[in-house]
């Protein structure tokens, strides 16, 4: 039996991965789009033989030990923050950063797709091209960061 849950594990964890590059396959061509990446971490092993333990009644030494692990799990999808292409629209309403940043948006409730969190710290403001900033670039969009190619 504990080999089906092992096995249900790895199935349940590789149906999150299609999910997360499906995802990123849908919206490949969305103005902005972050693709994902899931992460997993393996569950804990059990020990059936230690190492240096004899193996047989002549004597033979396990030289590794004898593991078995109990199976996958999803540990995060953590988005990719890497820059996609910048397409000129001619539009002058169209507003795209060329390096680093992200706008910052200020809405009537804060919410907002990026919020502060004890895991990110407090967010780094700074103004377009100072400090290591991107500069503004008025009439550009940015265009998806998903590779076809890599994704499938």
């Amino acid at each position: 039996m504990m080999a089906l849950r092992t096995a249900a594990t790895g199935m349940a964890a590789q149906d999150l991965n299609v999910d997360v590059i499906s995802n990123n396959i849908a919206n490949m061509n969305t103005v902005g789009f972050k693709k994902g990446r899931a992460e997993f971490e393996d569950l804990l092993y059990q020990d059936l033989e230690q190492v240096g333990s004899q193996s047989s009644s002549t004597g033979t030494i396990v030289p590794t030990g004898v593991q078995v692990g109990a199976g996958v799990k999803a540990g995060s999808v953590y988005r990719i923050t890497t820059q996609g292409s910048l397409t000129q629209t001619g539009n002058s309403l169209d507003l795209a950063i060329n390096g680093r940043g992200f706008f910052q948006v200020l809405t009537p409730t804060g919410d907002n797709l990026f919020m502060q969190t004890d895991a990110s710290g407090a967010p780094t403001v700074g103004e377009p091209t100072v400090q290591g900033m991107g500069s503004l670039m008025q009439g550009y969009t940015e265009a998806s960061n998903v590779d076809p190619v890599s994704e499938i």
